[in-house]
């Protein structure tokens, strides 16, 4: 008996023992370090990993220059003049009235051909295209009507303002300049579609736009009602804004006959070249 009782609490001191040792056999033979697991890569190169993240405010762009969007929007007209079998003419005005989304214009035009051309101001009957009409007398009778409309003002502010008739000559003067400044205007709109850009086109567009913005002015004044006329002060405005205006169309004529006699002005060749040129089929190899 005693020897069994001794065996037994022999088993139960070597039971109290053992957790300590497998504490230690823990904290000895399994390290954390040893059970890091590396961290995923995702198919990503070092190259990449270590490349600064982008912001989310940053958005990547590119500064196109002019030829870039002229080479742009030639190919877009090509590519409307090949599918949709119209004129280049006539696909550069629909791809304008569309903002040049080029998707957008052949959905729609496949679904409503009619009413997209008729939107973008073409019309699909060629028999019918719009003409110029020359109507005899239009501008004989347009510059009666001004002349009558300002004899008119004169006699109205000759007889509120108590100004002699030599004295209301000015509205006359300003209203002969405003008429032929507006017809020097009409033709240098027509002279210009044909240049091609260069520094003098730039130089004459500039004239123009300086002429035209005083004949604006004066235009402005000059419709001012009776009363606001006989101010010394606007009276003297007006005088000098008529001489400007022909001073400013002297100069306009004077640049354009000069460059023109000298042969310095570049013209569209596709634009001035003979209608039967450019309806020429091209020549057999």
């Amino acid at each position: 008996m005693d020897s069994d009782e001794d065996f037994m609490s022999q088993l139960s001191s070597d039971d109290e023992i053992m957790p300590d040792s497998a504490d230690d056999l823990s904290d000895a033979d399994f390290d954390d370090e040893d059970f890091d697991e590396p961290d995923p890569d995702f198919g990503l190169s070092p190259k990449e990993l270590g490349r600064k993240k982008t912001q989310a405010h940053v958005v990547p762009f590119r500064v196109y220059e002019p030829t870039d969007i002229q080479k742009q929007q030639d190919e877009m007209i090509s590519e409307v003049n090949m599918i949709l079998d119209m004129g280049k003419e006539d696909a550069a005005i629909m791809l304008r009235h569309f903002r040049w989304n080029k998707e957008r214009l052949l959905e729609d035009y496949m679904d409503r051909p009619e009413k997209v051309l008729e939107a973008a101001g073409l019309n699909s009957n060629t028999n019918n295209l719009p003409k110029l009409e020359a109507v005899p007398g239009f501008s004989a009778r347009l510059d009666k009507d001004i002349a009558i409309k300002t004899e008119k003002k004169m006699v109205q502010l000759q007889t509120t303002s108590g100004m002699s008739w030599i004295e209301v000559q000015y509205l006359n003067a300003a209203s002969q300049a405003l008429q032929t400044c507006r017809q020097t205007l009409k033709w240098t709109y027509a002279f210009a579609f044909y240049l091609a850009k260069t520094n003098l086109t730039e130089i004459f567009e500039d004239n123009q736009k300086d002429l035209e913005m005083a004949v604006e002015n004066l235009s402005e004044m000059f419709e001012k009602p009776i009363q606001e006329l006989s101010d010394s002060k606007l009276k003297v405005d007006i005088m000098d804004k008529t001489s400007y205006c022909n001073k400013r169309r002297i100069i306009l004529l004077e640049d354009t006959a000069d460059n023109l006699a000298k042969g310095k002005w570049t013209f569209n060749s596709e634009l001035t070249a003979p209608a039967s040129v450019l309806a020429a089929p091209p020549a057999r190899q």
